[in-house]
């Protein structure tokens, strides 16, 4: 039987994933044994991201070339960037501390 180019991308993307729960840095970070290198390594990563959103998004919604409502989206994402550049307590259910983003 020949296989179709579907059936041979959902065969090879299979067995290249990885299970949901495989991820062995998260249950280190959440009994405490995470090495501080790798949560310096991870933190100085995501300061060099930031850096880079606040350059960019303002960017993207000057271009000229933009359609008004992506200038908009480009233009609030950049304000949102402005206002997360220190921790701030988001909240799931109604006052519950869900997750503190950085």
């Amino acid at each position: 039987m020949v296989r179709t180019a579907r059936e041979r991308l959902e065969d090879a993307t299979g067995k290249l994933a990885t299970a949901p729960h495989a991820n062995r840095l998260l249950p280190l970070i959440a009994r405490g044994a995470a090495q501080r290198s790798t949560l310096a390594a991870m933190a100085l990563e995501r300061r060099h991201v930031r850096a880079a959103d606040r350059r960019a998004f303002p960017h993207l919604a000057e271009r000229p070339d933009v359609e008004p409502q992506s200038a908009a989206f480009f233009a609030m994402l950049a304000d949102c960037r402005t206002v997360v550049r220190r921790p701030i307590l988001q909240c799931g259910e109604e006052g519950h501390p869900d997750r503190v983003a950085w």
